[in-house]
């Protein structure tokens, strides 16, 4: 008899970095539903982004394809339909199919609102509820031709996503297996705050709530010029505006939390605005993921399905020279949680995986996990015999790409090359090593005592770098 196949809940967040779960260690954030997902499912050790922002990382996890593959590296595209995706493969299955939330894999110059992608460049999607990109109040849904289809005013955007993913899954029947794909925005900051388009005001406002909390902000870094697009990342947004329910601001005490012991003393105030910040909006998304669970539960759709969650990548959270950002290729950008959750759907309870897995490899593993099987011209190894049984495939290494650098990471070490177009063309630049310092204060790319693992990760991304060169040589000539 054929094995029924599983319902599946597909989950990202935006920016939630690896440490900020309690699941994972941390003591201070409160998440649980997260740590439910682990204790009575899979909790993975070793995820990484395949790039640490997040319109590449959308549009590979979507296409199971790296970003030189998708074209997607530093900011959205317009042909990604070129491709087939998750949405096209489920479909095939015999899947009912929604997408839901941010996507930012889509640029469309002649319409462009946040949020719209035109159906051609849906990947397979067959419902869609596309939002902007960024915010957390005053959403609203994108219509099929690159207008306003219904606003949300004063509504918190999580709140609204999860209740439509509740509707899709109410309107299911038992005769068809479905797939939906939450796109949450948090805990990423927040764009699209109408304020800001006042700038000499809140340019104004954020200098005053520098001054006055002790925020350690400098002069150049408040400079006009230099704030023309970073407000929303140089001050706490809740200092200014409404972009968390205040019920979950007010479960964190910023002086109680631990930060990373590689934060500044000159920024030790900004950073506790920060984290108490980032918790909230993680607590939030937390209790948004624990009403999908619990509405499974409540409708008995448990019985068949799985949960899976993940991040784009991470947060450097004043650490590495920065107040707010992602794009380092160090550990608090590209870790993520990666929690898999079916208690009745034949996911093992307790289990901790230290396996390697990347975001070329969620679809290959969505795909099989859907009774399917992976197109061998994928570049990513499926992981749904992890989830399903007790054992599952091993890599060796994961590559990471983004902007002009390339780096590679074989469990302990990341070791990163920049790509020029002049001599030298090719420089090593970092090599950190996560088990002997796992707060990345030193570099290793110049100690003797490194040289084998230099060698063979050098060799190892060689080997991805010049993969990556021929295929966009063979594009450019039309191949």
């Amino acid at each position: 008899m054929k094995k029924q196949q599983p319902n599946i809940v597909l989950i990202t967040s935006d920016q939630h970095r690896k440490s900020s779960v309690g699941c994972y260690g941390n003591q201070d954030v409160i998440t649980p539903h997260m740590d439910r997902m682990a204790r009575e499912g899979i909790r993975f050790d070793q995820c990484m982004t395949v790039s640490p922002v997040c319109a590449p990382f959308r549009a590979s996890v979507q296409t199971g394809r790296y970003p030189y593959e998708t074209g997607c590296r530093e900011a959205p595209i317009t042909d990604i339909g070129r491709f087939k995706g998750i949405g096209d493969y489920l479909n095939e299955a015999g899947y009912s199919t929604c997408l839901i939330g941010k996507t930012h894999w889509h640029k469309d110059r002649l319409h462009p609102l946040e949020g719209y992608v035109p159906p051609e460049n849906r990947l397979g999607w067959k419902e869609w509820y596309g939002t902007p990109k960024q915010v957390s109040y005053n959403s609203y849904l994108c219509d099929d031709e690159g207008g306003i289809k219904e606003e949300f005013p004063g509504q918190y955007e999580p709140t609204l996503q999860t209740d439509w993913a509740i509707d899709f899954i109410d309107r299911q029947t038992d005769d068809q297996p479905w797939c939906v794909n939450l796109n949450y925005g948090s805990p990423h900051s927040v764009y699209g705050i109408d304020a800001y388009d006042d700038r000499p005001a809140i340019f104004a406002r954020i200098r005053e709530i520098n001054k006055k909390l002790g925020l350690g902000l400098s002069e150049a870094q408040l400079q006009a010029e230099r704030l023309q697009s970073l407000p929303h990342i140089l001050c706490p947004q809740h200092l200014m505006f409404e972009v968390v329910p205040q019920e979950f601001l007010d479960m964190y005490d910023k002086d109680a939390l631990t930060l990373d012991g590689d934060v500044p003393d000159k920024w030790e105030t900004l950073a506790r605005y920060y984290y108490k910040e980032y918790y909230a909006m993680i607590t939030a998304l937390d209790h948004e993921i624990g009403r999908v669970l619990e509405h499974l539960e409540k409708t008995g759709a448990i019985e068949n399905t799985i949960v899976i969650y993940t991040s784009d990548h991470g947060e450097m959270l004043c650490t590495d020279g920065s107040p707010r950002g992602k794009t380092r290729p160090m550990r608090n950008a590209l870790c993520t949680p990666l929690l898999a959750w079916g208690p009745r759907a034949g996911v093992p309870a307790g289990k901790v995986v230290d396996a390697l897995v990347n975001t070329i490899d969620f679809l290959p593993s969505v795909v099989e996990l859907a009774g399917g099987t992976p197109p061998e011209d994928l570049p990513g190894t499926s992981i749904a015999s992890w989830i399903t049984t007790d054992e599952g495939p091993r890599q060796d290494a994961i590559f990471i790409e983004l902007y002009n650098w390339r780096a590679v990471y074989d469990g302990r070490y990341i070791y990163v090359l920049n790509e020029y177009k002049q001599e030298p063309f090719i420089k090593p630049t970092r090599l950190t090593d996560l088990e002997q310092d796992p707060l990345e204060q030193s570099n290793f790319i110049d100690d003797p005592a490194y040289a084998d693992v230099r060698e063979r990760l050098h060799e190892k991304l060689m080997g991805f770098v010049e993969r990556r060169r021929e295929y966009l040589k063979e594009k450019e000539a039309g191949a």
